[in-house]
């Protein structure tokens, strides 16, 4: 959300957890890195980055500025101004902020430094931003030193709902961990965290999610610490050292996250009932750059400081107001009937409200314990639910397991889908696994749709994500094999052009990849059948959990990589955003095709290698 500067002159003026990680003198600022104004009326459309519906921020026109702090303004010896921000002091939250919980050691999470409280070295606003800097140095028993500023005490500056928002430089460092984030004041009232709930709208780790992305995350006591009630990442190309836009639009009913000003993803909860749903309440905001623990991981030996440089933090609500859970979800409508379907002879059924399953497909179950699945009456019928009740990263909730199912070439799986959000249907396969997405279009409806299950193959387990809290209903699961292909996915987009014949490949025009690895030169070429894929270089393996060196190749125009059909992420290839390292043992024969999902469709793709050239 972008909005003109001149109306900033009108506004007057920590897991114990991240979990609890996470003079006056005018200042001037390089007009080449000045603050944004405000785009035109209405909204432009943008490319999604994450698993979220492509969106532009919400118009300004509706919202209204309430607080923020544009760092123009200091204190005489260059901290923040006290009348926005104070600090969270020492290694551990206490009452008093002075770092003697001992309960609490390094902030919940093993982090290394002590958070000073009102020093320059470590937040200082010069040239119109705050740098919040974490220093190798000694200090109270710790070998660090950073910065974590709270609006927690700051009159006006806690907050029930708004879009917030922060304009910053964030550190492409291994070891350390910049977040920005909320937590509730009834934390220091004896409501224990998570139950009083937190908002990561940030947070960022090279060492374990590598460079270029982020995670918004929701803890509260529906979910937390490691298996948060919510949480997703996405690419934003911080590595670049331009400054980016970070930030949530906190509603009633539901929490949006925006990075660049484009929505990624969202998060309404199964029900209000406080457990899932503490954030009906005022919570304060916090920025800091934590060193080691949990999520900074380990710190080279050769860092010796690292800056996050926050160009604005802005708070705007609403001009209507809000009203609490006022777009609460009921219990999604079960379907009063189901659909007829003509299931062929011969055909493999995997699930059917009439007909029995073939012998060796097995009933549905539940993959791990965010969604659960359930027989409901629809009707006359007894058909399945699937209730995805919170998200965590990639939400394979749950499926058939399939008893070494063996089809052809033109295999295709058919269901009935009753929905009204979008979905993933994931086929996983002994060589692999393939996606495919199905949009719902926000009101439930009956859709019978078919999913190519591409080569002949083994097939594993039929299954289904979501990254969206919301109930689907299915019935009238069963493959198909022909002769020929089995028509087009219903609901599913494609632009990848036709899979190109093995050999038809033009390898003469492409170059080969370039020498980053080493030895491995004038050995691989990449080709995109759209265009749309680039590669980049053969990456060195050694940072997050890159098990081997592979090509490096970007979709930047198509958003956040969905799926490979090569195989599984960290095993055949590692995502990172709308980039992926394909690993260079996946790649054994002359050419190898595969297709990649993005937002925009399905890009078909292949690799060629000939070995001691």
């Amino acid at each position: 959300m972008k909005f003109p500067k001149k109306i900033l002159s009108a506004v007057t003026a920590s897991v114990f957890l991240l979990s609890l990680s996470f003079y006056t003198l005018s200042c001037s600022y390089d007009s080449s890195d000045s603050k944004p104004d405000a785009p035109s009326s209405g909204t432009e459309d943008g490319g999604s980055t994450g698993g979220g519906s492509s969106s532009d921020s919400p118009s300004k026109a509706d919202y209204k500025l309430v607080w923020s702090d544009e760092f123009t303004e200091a204190e005489a010896d260059g901290t923040p101004l006290l009348t926005k921000w104070g600090y969270d002091v020492g290694v551990g939250l206490s009452a008093n902020t002075d770092g003697t919980n001992s309960g609490n050691y390094g902030w919940g999470n093993g982090e290394l430094q002590w958070y000073s409280e009102k020093d320059a070295d470590n937040t200082r606003v010069s040239d119109g931003t705050l740098k919040i800097k974490a220093i190798r140095e000694q200090s109270n028993g710790q070998d660090w030193t950073s910065g974590r500023i709270v609006t927690r005490n700051i009159d006006g500056a806690r907050f029930k709902y708004g879009y917030i928002e922060m304009r910053a430089k964030i550190p492409n460092d291994r070891g350390v961990w910049p977040a920005f984030w909320m937590l509730n004041n009834d934390i220091y009232a004896g409501k224990d965290w998570p139950a009083s709930g937190e908002i990561d709208i940030m947070e960022s780790s090279v060492n374990i999610w590598g460079s270029d992305r982020v995670f918004g995350t929701l803890h509260c006591t529906a979910g937390s610490g490691g298996n948060p009630v919510f949480t997703q990442g996405t690419g934003v190309s911080f590595s670049d050292g331009e400054f980016h836009t970070y930030a949530v639009d906190w509603d009633d009913d539901h929490i949006d996250w925006y990075f660049d000003d484009v929505k990624v993803f969202t998060y309404t909860p199964a029900d209000f009932e406080n457990d899932a749903w503490p954030f009906d309440q005022e919570f304060y905001i916090i920025l800091n750059l934590a060193v080691g623990g949990g999520l900074g991981g380990t710190v080279p030996a050769a860092l010796n400081e690292s800056t996050m440089e926050v160009d604005y933090v802005r708070v705007w609500q609403k001009n209507a107001g809000y009203t609490d859970q006022s777009g609460a979800p009921a219990d999604n409508d079960i379907p009063s009937s189901v659909p007829a379907a003509s299931i062929p002879d011969g055909a493999a059924v995997v699930y059917d409200s009439v007909k029995a399953a073939t012998n060796g497909i097995a009933d549905i179950e539940n993959w791990n314990g965010t969604c659960l699945t359930s027989d409901v009456a629809a009707g006359s019928s007894t058909i399945k639910r699937i209730n995805f009740s919170k998200i965590n990263g990639d939400n394979a909730c749950g499926g058939w397991n399939i008893t070494d199912y063996t089809y052809g070439a033109n295999a295709v799986l058919h269901l009935s889908v009753y929905n009204s959000g979008d979905f993933t249907v994931r086929a996983v396969k002994t060589a692999g696994q393939m996606d495919k997405n199905f949009s719902g279009g926000g009101s439930y409806k009956w859709s019978d749709i078919e999913f190519d299950l591409g080569s002949a193959a083994s097939l594993d387990k039929i299954g289904f994500i979501s990254n969206s809290v919301q109930k689907i209903y299915i019935d009238h699961v069963y493959i198909t094999e022909s002769s020929s292909s089995g028509g087009s996915s219903s609901g599913g987009s494609s632009s990848g052009g036709d899979t190109p014949a093995e050999g038809s490949i033009d390898w003469s025009s492409i170059a080969w990849a370039g020498d980053a690895l080493g030895g491995n030169a004038n050995k691989y070429k990449f080709y995109c059948a759209d265009g749309k894929g680039s590669m980049i270089n053969i990456q060195m393996p050694g940072w997050a959990d890159i098990k081997e060196g592979g090509f490096y190749v970007t979709f930047n125009d198509s958003g956040a990589i969905q799926s490979i059909s090569l195989g599984t992420d960290r095993n055949e290839f590692y995502l990172q955003g709308a980039g992926v390292i394909l690993y260079l043992s996946t790649f054994v024969n002359k050419e190898t095709t595969f297709t990649v999902t993005c937002p925009d469709g399905d890009h078909t793709c292949a690799v060629y290698y000939e070995d001691g050239i």
